[in-house]
């Protein structure tokens, strides 16, 4: 049995699915013998199955997600945290993020990063300035690049924009900033094209009503993955601040423009070569480029699961 810590339970974030789903699938393709069974890590649940599950699990493997941070106890994406430390020998982390840029940690932090991580564990960060902050804590990790994106490599083509019949566009409700998202909201209004508002938690849509009231030009669709799927067809692009929403629609061969609004995108950006828009300086006119080639380090995401497949099966 092989443990994963899942951060999309009690998630009202699309996101946190969208990060569940390529992570567990990773572990399903790596341990294909084995029953993955998920537990929380939002939550502060403490109980004796979940310390049943950690104890009798062959390997722990949390994430993806940006559930690290140098601000523990108030920042709480990982809230059981204290769970795992018994079983640190066997927690790997895949994929996982930094809550923030911060310039410090809180006293202790990295003891409680330690105690839950521990000397040996194997693991995988999505960006740079992930493995930095866990090497300034002394907990060494190979830079895989979130699992979101491990199946992408090589060139994505641009789409012309007599191609483009809509825009999916999306908002976070939790990097609130009306100015410069009414500023972004006029831009992909600009274009002229279809747009589908694809909210990823309730309280985006009630952020875009704060932000155009009762317009109807962007046509809100469900939260769901498979809402989003049923309109990404060949003339569709994204535009939006939703980082693992546009990821899981570059999987499906559309392109995308993410407004990055945090460290997460601009991290994975320069790492990768996701498609950034400066939100600061929107483009004129619709977004051109050549193409999106992104780069994965296939060599550092195959030494990270030949290292944890070899350390579980022996």
């Amino acid at each position: 049995m092989i443990v994963h810590a899942d951060p999309s339970i009690v998630s009202d974030n699309t996101g946190d699915v969208i990060i569940s789903h390529y992570a567990k699938n990773e572990l399903r393709r790596m341990f294909p013998n084995d029953h993955i069974v998920s537990v929380p890590t939002q939550t502060m649940t403490i109980s004796r199955r979940l310390n049943s599950l950690l104890s009798n699990a062959r390997a722990i493997v949390v994430g993806g997600s940006n559930l690290l941070s140098g601000r523990y106890p108030r920042i709480r994406q990982w809230a059981n945290m204290s769970m795992f430390a018994p079983h640190r020998e066997k927690v790997h982390l895949i994929g996982c993020g930094w809550h923030s840029y911060e310039k410090r940690n809180l006293p202790f932090n990295g003891v409680l990063l330690r105690s839950a991580l521990g000397k040996n564990g194997l693991h995988s960060v999505r960006d740079a300035y992930t493995k930095s902050k866990l090497a300034a804590n002394g907990i060494p990790s190979w830079n895989t690049g979130c699992p979101t994106m491990w199946g992408l490599s090589g060139e994505y083509p641009s789409k012309s924009e007599d191609s483009v019949g809509r825009i999916i566009f999306t908002l976070t409700h939790y990097r609130k900033n009306a100015a410069r998202d009414k500023a972004l909201l006029s831009y992909v209004r600009s274009l002229g094209k279809e747009m589908y508002f694809w909210p990823q938690s309730p309280q985006d849509t009630l952020y875009l009503r704060e932000l155009v009231g009762n317009d109807k030009v962007f046509r809100v669709i469900g939260e769901t993955i498979s809402s989003v799927e049923e309109i990404a067809d060949g003339s569709a692009i994204y535009i939006g601040t939703r980082l693992h929403g546009a990821i899981h629609l570059l999987n499906r061969s559309v392109p995308v423009f993410v407004a990055a609004i945090d460290n997460r995108a601009i991290e994975i950006g320069r790492d990768t070569g996701l498609p950034l828009i400066d939100i600061r300086n929107l483009p004129v006119g619709f977004p051109t480029g050549a193409g999106t080639h992104i780069r994965m380090p296939q060599e550092e995401i195959a030494a990270w699961k030949k290292a944890v497949q070899e350390r579980i099966d022996g």
